[in-house]
This record gives structure tokens, C-alpha cells and sequence, in this order.
């Protein structure tokens, strides 16, 4: 299989998926802790904005702002804590996480909107949550009001035009 060639990997935002390998069975409420804790760690360590979040039984999605360090770094350094850890609990070995994972860079201020909306209503999709804000491993009530989600997120301060571009775009294919 070849490998995908990373267009950015730092002075962006980005939208990311990393899902569990195929043969680790799903999280318990513990091991998705362990995941906000890890991902706290990292972003302390890497200084990336955190945007949004959720944590789900077999993936997480991020929407991070990567601007000092790169989005492999990032996701090495994470998936490396959450493995080690969640792995010495379980008393087992192997790989925990799918080598690869899916980013996506927002180009303008709708697909940012979108997919935070996306992240935040992947609970209620999988029938987890009847409301985003009900699942406790996500950022989704810090934006509803309801409540304090388990790690700090970091407010955008985007343009209000949705059409707005999200970092400098030239030549002439500007959207």
C-alpha cells in the first residue's frame, strides 16, 4: 500500500480521525479518560491549539490548531502515551491504535464550523447520547453552555463570514 504524502503538517488547523486497530477490542470509560488525559499531555508538550474533541468507544476525532510542532509529532507523541498506558492496564501487548490517520485541513470557516459540528454529534449518530453535550468525552458542552468539558478547550476567533479563507490562499484557484 503506498503512503499518502501529507500536504501541511504544521501552520494550519486540522481536522483529524485515528481509529483503533481492528483486533483491540473497544474503550471503557476509563481508557477514553486516559485519552483526554494523554491528549492534554500532548498538547501541553506540543502547544497545539485544541478546538474540539470526542472520544468514542473505537476512534477519536480532534480539531486542533498546529502552529509550533507538526500533526505527526502531535499524533505520534499521543498515540505512543495512550498505548503505553492503556496497554499496561489491559496487561496486554500489540498495536492499540491503525498506524495511519486521517486529517483534513479546513480551508475556510464553514468547514471549520462543520466539522466541529461533525465531531460533536458523532455520540448521538452512533446512538451513544441523545444529545452532544450528554457525552461526557467530548468538548461539544463547553460550546452549548451545559456544561465544563473534561479538559479546556481553546476558543477560535474566526471570521464571521463562513466564506472567509482560514489561512492565505494564492494564485488564482482561490475559492
Amino acid at each position: 500500500m503506498s503512503r499518502l504524502r501529507r500536504i501541511e503538517t504544521c501552520g494550519r488547523l486540522f481536522f483529524v480521525t485515528t481509529n483503533l486497530s481492528k483486533r483491540f477490542s473497544r474503550f471503557s470509560p476509563v481508557e477514553m479518560d486516559v485519552c483526554l488525559i494523554t491528549l492534554e499531555q500532548a498538547r501541553t508538550k506540543h502547544k497545539f491549539e485544541l478546538h474540539a474533541y470526542v472520544v468514542m468507544p473505537d476512534h477519536v476525532h480532534i480539531l486542533i490548531g498546529v502552529f509550533g510542532s507538526s500533526v505527526p509529532g502531535v499524533m505520534r507523541d499521543w498515540k505512543r502515551a495512550t498505548t503505553l498506558s492503556i496497554l499496561k492496564e489491559r496487561k496486554s501487548r500489540g498495536p492499540m491504535w491503525q498506524t495511519r490517520y486521517f486529517d483534513f485541513i479546513p480551508r475556510r470557516v464553514r468547514d471549520f464550523w462543520q466539522k466541529m459540528e461533525y465531531i460533536h454529534s458523532n455520540p448521538v449518530v452512533q446512538r451513544l447520547a441523545r444529545t452532544p453535550d450528554e457525552w461526557r468525552w467530548s468538548s461539544a458542552g463547553f460550546y452549548s453552555g451545559k456544561r465544563t468539558p473534561p479538559i479546556p478547550v481553546d476558543e477560535p476567533h474566526l471570521p464571521l463570514d463562513a466564506d472567509a479563507p482560514l489561512w492565505p490562499m494564492h494564485g488564482k484557484g482561490r475559492m
